[in-house]
């Protein structure tokens, strides 16, 4: 009986570590991490039935030989670990491929985009801002590309201007909601009120309901991709961050958005924010490594696309 809670709490520990990661790295839906949960129970279960052992024939044996308190943690942890290791590979690499790979899937969430030709997708999050953005859209124009902007709804009320300028040079304009708030933790009033007023204020500057959206921080669960799909939205994630809100360095930003770029890839950079704080809000090295990332992508064969039209090259 000691043995079988001694299993148990390892199994507990185990799956609770399992959940953490996955829910803290990848975010996923509380549907998949209840997957990973089950899943890591069940790679425990089969690495202790691998071990060699005569008298477990048959499955059901094997669950009673596990449960029996012949089991040693001596020599069982290798098989146990073993199969962890490879779930956790599982968990790393698979999962998010699988939830990544489409347009239309479970999830509803774009996070790349199977484009017939190499292209990326520079999108830029938390504006408009009257400091940044200009200097963001004039470097756009200068190199002839378009950007996918994901607005703040209330920085649209406050610089109508700005939005019309990002429309009127054929950049996409996507909602991140009115305020940047955290999206799971609201109520479903509160949730719904985020996106229809950022929803209104981006029509009435732009004359059209944007039909795309990013999640602040990329945060979600399943009301919140419920809401979303009602409203008849495509959810866009990212595939890389630039990492550029943390100001680490132009060089910086322009190798983390650059190094081994995939078809269909979505960078995600920043023209505004920090949400809910104002400090540390410069996009300087933004600025600075857009024509460098742009020529780099440019000298790999890759061509800038906004979301719009990679979506549409994808669905034709």
């Amino acid at each position: 009986m000691i043995a079988l809670v001694l299993w148990f709490a390892l199994g507990l520990l185990v799956t609770g570590l399992a959940v953490f990661v996955a829910s803290h790295y990848l975010r996923l839906t509380l549907r998949s991490l209840a997957v990973i949960a089950l899943g890591t129970y069940a790679a425990g279960f089969i690495g202790l039935s691998l071990m060699s052992d005569g008298t477990r024939a048959l499955f059901l044996g094997r669950l009673a030989w596990m449960f029996s308190a012949s089991v040693p943690m001596g020599t069982a942890w290798k098989p146990l670990l073993a199969c962890w290791v490879a779930f956790g590979l599982v968990i790393r690499y698979f999962i998010p491929t699988y939830e990544a790979n489409g347009l239309g899937n479970s999830q509803g969430t774009i996070r790349k985009l199977l484009f017939p030709f190499r292209a990326v997708a520079l999108t830029f999050d938390d504006g408009p801002s009257p400091d940044w953005t200009p200097r963001v859209l004039d470097v756009l124009k200068k190199n002839q590309v378009k950007g996918t902007f994901f607005m703040v709804g209330k920085s649209v009320e406050q610089h109508p201007d700005l939005v019309r300028r990002i429309v009127a040079e054929g950049h996409v304009v996507g909602s991140h909601s009115f305020s940047h708030r955290c999206m799971p933790l609201l109520d479903q009033k509160s949730l719904e009120e985020e996106i229809d007023r950022a929803a209104e204020a981006i029509e009435k500057v732009t004359g059209q309901k944007p039909r795309y959206f990013r999640p602040p921080w990329g945060m979600y669960n399943r009301a919140v991709l419920d809401a979303l799909r009602k409203r008849g939205y495509l959810t866009v994630l990212w595939t890389r961050s630039s990492q550029d809100w943390r100001n680490p360095g132009a060089d910086v930003v322009h190798a983390l958005s650059t190094q081994n770029p995939e078809l269909g890839e979505i960078v995600l950079f920043h023209d505004g924010g920090n949400y809910p704080s104002s400090l540390g809000m410069s996009r300087e090295q933004t600025v600075d490594s857009l024509t460098p990332i742009i020529e780099t992508y440019e000298r790999q064969g890759y061509q800038v696309k906004t979301i719009e039209e990679m979506v549409t090259a994808w669905l034709s």
